[in-house]
């Protein structure tokens, strides 16, 4: 997962933003950005399965709604915040 986040961090880095920012003022925040939306993942599951009750298949779609919302939000806190 390291080695991984560090391929995904230059990539978005060069690639998708451009980003101008030194590597090392950006990958803290690419950090904060990754572990926030790692808890909000667990956290957002956890309560929708909790009130809907949701088992097995169902559980797994409520995982795919959340995450599919939170790569959107990363995407937005990533281009104001982290590569800006």
């Amino acid at each position: 997962r390291i080695v991984s986040s560090l391929v995904d961090f230059n990539f978005s880095r060069r690639h998708v933003f451009k980003s101008k920012a030194s590597a090392g003022s950006s990958l803290w925040k690419y950090y904060v950005v990754a572990i926030l939306r790692m808890f909000l993942s667990w956290a957002g599951v956890s309560i929708l399965t909790s009130v809907f009750g949701a088992k097995g298949i169902a559980m797994t779609a409520l995982k795919v709604v959340v995450d599919l919302i939170l790569f959107f939000l990363s995407y937005k806190w990533q281009r104001e915040w982290v590569f800006k």
